[in-house]
């Protein structure tokens, strides 16, 4: 019955359609900032799920922990650790949303 009800809030609240919209606009705003920068190899997103890929392990290191004492919450992931994983709640608001991606591009610069 808890399924059922998860899935009914995901339809009711378009929530699926508005992490699609607001993934788009994420992964175009950290490309237009990043793309070139020496520290990133790559970009890459499915709706809310977003990774950057960092030139080294020690660069997305830096950058979780500089996110981190700015209250933004990154995991680094990857084979080796490089990729700096971006997953909000589908139910962040556009504000939080752009918020945190640029305090994440002042992280990795």
């Amino acid at each position: 019955a808890a399924a059922l009800a998860s899935l009914a809030i995901l339809e009711e609240e378009k929530l699926v359609e508005c992490a699609a919209e607001a993934g788009d606009a994420a992964l175009e705003l950290l490309r237009s900032e990043l793309e070139g920068a020496d520290r990133v190899r790559d970009i890459r997103g499915l709706g809310l799920m977003i990774g950057v890929e960092c030139d080294s392990p020690e660069t997305a290191a830096r950058a979780c922990s500089e996110a981190l004492s700015r209250g933004i919450i990154l995991l680094p992931g990857g084979d080796d650790g490089a990729v700096l994983s971006i997953t909000p709640p589908l139910c962040i608001e556009r504000d939080a949303l752009i918020t945190a991606l640029e305090i994440l591009v002042e992280c990795i610069r």
